[in-house]
């Protein structure tokens, strides 16, 4: 594996002199690097702290930073300057030390553990006389994440940041330049260009909208919606494969807030226009006898009422019907019909399963996340299994752990007995969800099972 041009290196030494010829070698491989000096006047904005920083070539001895300190308070104060000059967000880096002096390192290692930056590992590199050789260190980089020292995790992480960087130059390439303009005036085809790339994100928009461009040009959201189609158009591109990945070696569990943030990134998107129609989206119903009738259909009378149980429902109306209005319009268009579905959102919050859990049934035992509990014992982990009433399951769609607009774990439990059409006025709800394609289809498909049509033989009249 190569480290490639997409790839940022940050180079920190107070003496230019001894890392010039590093900085060529980088420059002459096209490898991406940030030099800083460890000067507070070189030190980046709070808002524009280094983020995309995977590998760091450090010297441990910077005047006015660290010279002439202990290796301990050497150690801190160089782990303090990097998480001020680095976001917090940035993800795992590997540092090539310019040092042989192991206290150091190991003094190092000890601050990283206590900081919110993740050091994946580290190699030594011992300047000449001449300052760090470029070759040299270019060399060590390579052979270290080759080695079987690194993590799998960050070989895995960085041949797909650069895999996916790679696409993404090329899908812009490639979408600039479907159209040749035959001029030799600089000034007219640069024209032309901007003008063929404009349209393209115009009828990206009405594409996405389904609307006229003359009803949308003064939208403030048409942005996001042509970048909603050029990412799904992005993603389609992505190689199924990269140069190198490492499979993973071991299986662990997951905690539930692992979990939940995981599948809420997979399976809950942005709502662009949170007041539009769309297919999936979800908002907080407040029908109380309907979330009345759901809690005594799907949950046990035992429920306690410190439990947060609210009342949801998205949109089934099929995506093809909104796109060709195909629905009913009433009140001179004011008002639009449109299907719905309802059901419960149930946090699950590991201290909200107390002793009142019973065990008398085994419906959805399926369900691994309970599995995953940190604090739960495993009898009491059997009890939860049995939350859910064991009713006509076939009518039932739950979902896996999400994260709620509260930052709360939860489930969504659907009941298909709720399937409702009913007029609602424009703009008159306000969605807080939307459902990935993916998880709405499995919906869909599920719903499909339970209300579909057997067909008749009525006579018909020759």
């Amino acid at each position: 594996m190569q480290i490639k041009n997409n790839t940022q290196i940050l180079v920190v030494d107070d003496n230019y002199n001894e890392v010039k010829n590093l900085l060529m070698a980088l420059a002459k491989n096209g490898l991406s690097y940030v030099y800083n000096n460890g000067s507070y006047r070189m030190r980046p904005r709070k808002g524009n702290l280094y983020t995309g920083v995977r590998f760091i070539i450090l010297d441990t001895d910077i005047k006015n930073l660290t010279h002439d300190m202990p290796p301990a308070n050497k150690a801190s104060t160089l782990v303090t300057y990097l998480k001020e000059i680095i976001s917090p967000k940035n993800g795992p880096i590997f540092i090539l030390f310019c040092t042989k002096d192991e206290s150091i390192i190991d003094e190092v290692k000890k601050n990283f553990a206590r900081s919110e930056l993740v050091l994946a590992g580290y190699e030594t590199l011992e300047k000449n006389a001449n300052g760090v050789a470029g070759s040299e260190a270019l060399a060590k980089l390579h052979a270290a994440i080759n080695s079987d020292g690194l993590p799998p995790s960050f070989r895995f992480f960085l041949s797909w940041e650069q895999n996916v960087s790679h696409e993404q130059s090329l899908f812009v390439n490639c979408l600039s330049a479907m159209e040749r303009f035959e001029t030799s005036d600089f000034t007219q085809k640069a024209k032309l260009w901007d003008e063929h790339i404009q349209s393209i994100l115009c009828k990206l928009i009405t594409t996405n909208t389904s609307d006229e461009w003359q009803n949308l040009c003064s939208n403030k959201n048409n942005l996001a919606y042509a970048i909603d189609l050029l990412n799904q158009s992005f993603v389609g591109r992505l190689p199924k494969c990269a140069d190198f990945f490492d499979l993973p070696q071991t299986v662990g569990s997951l905690s539930l807030d692992t979990i939940a943030k995981i599948n809420s990134e997979l399976f809950l998107t942005d709502v662009i226009e949170k007041k539009k129609i769309e297919t999936g989206r979800v908002y907080y119903d407040k029908n109380d006898c309907l979330l009345e009738d759901l809690k005594n259909a799907l949950l046990k009378d035992s429920i306690p009422t410190d439990v947060n149980i609210k009342l949801i429902t998205t949109v089934i109306t099929p995506q093809c019907d909104i796109a060709q209005s195909k629905f009913l319009k009433s009140d001179s268009r004011q008002k639009e019909w449109h299907n719905f579905l309802s059901g419960i959102e149930i946090e699950i919050e590991d201290n909200k399963y107390p002793k009142w859990l019973k065990k008398d049934n085994k419906f959805l035992e399926h369900i691994s996340f309970i599995d995953e509990l940190p604090s739960v014992t495993e009898d009491a982990k059997k009890k939860i299994k049995g939350f859910l009433f064991p009713n006509t399951p076939n009518c039932i769609y739950m979902t896996f752990p999400l994260i709620n607009k509260d930052g709360k774990k939860c489930v969504w439990i659907f009941h298909f007995a709720t399937v409702v059409s009913k007029p609602v006025k424009r703009n008159s709800i306000a969605f807080h969800y939307q459902m990935s394609r993916e998880l709405f289809f499995d919906l869909q498909s599920k719903l499909a099972n339970h209300v579909n049509r057997l067909g008749n033989s009525m006579l018909d009249v020759k």
